[in-house]
């Protein structure tokens, strides 16, 4: 659900005047490249309209986007003490939105609807525009004024046994 967080984030942000859904990704993130001839707003990124990919697809941007570990399933942060070396880390989020927005763009910014990291971005400008990592404003915005205290992006492992565990469907008769 940290799309929905994210929303609110961005959209909480955006009440307190930081920013308008508008503006321009690179206005708001040093590290951003626009490489589109229609730079993305944060209005695209919000609906998924920004050019970007999650590199499902064939091609060469997928292509490109799974040799740099850009492809789903991604780290931004290692999760726990489980194995996390099947899956890419960036450093940071700054680092994984400077290496995605320097490749080529899927589509044309505001054009279509794809499925993609829009929603990285948007937590990089959450972090970017309030000047706290992206986990401590959902605290303290969020998870905190709505009295979530267990909520968060990593479960810890003092809390493993409360994660509720995968059943496969039964094929019906």
């Amino acid at each position: 659900m940290t799309k929905v967080v994210t929303a609110v984030a961005i959209l909480q942000l955006r009440d307190a005047g930081k920013f308008a859904l508008d503006d321009r990704v690179s206005s708001l993130l040093d590290e951003w490249h626009d490489g589109a001839a229609r730079p993305a707003t944060v209005f695209d990124l919000l609906t998924h309209s920004a050019g970007l990919s999650y590199g499902f697809k064939n091609g060469d941007v997928a292509k490109q986007y799974r040799e740099r570990g850009l492809e789903l399933p991604h780290r931004i942060t290692p999760h726990g003490d489980r194995d996390n070396s099947r899956f890419p880390t960036s450093s940071s989020l700054k680092e994984f939105c400077a290496t995605l927005s320097r490749l080529p763009r899927a589509l044309e910014p505001g054009r279509e609807f794809s499925y993609s990291a829009s929603f990285d971005v948007l937590g990089r400008i959450v972090e970017a525009t309030s000047g706290t990592d992206l986990e401590s404003y959902f605290r303290e915005h969020i998870f905190e004024p709505l009295g979530m205290r267990d909520t968060s992006f990593v479960l810890s492992n003092d809390k493993q046994d409360r994660l509720a565990a995968f059943t496969p469907a039964r094929r019906r008769a």
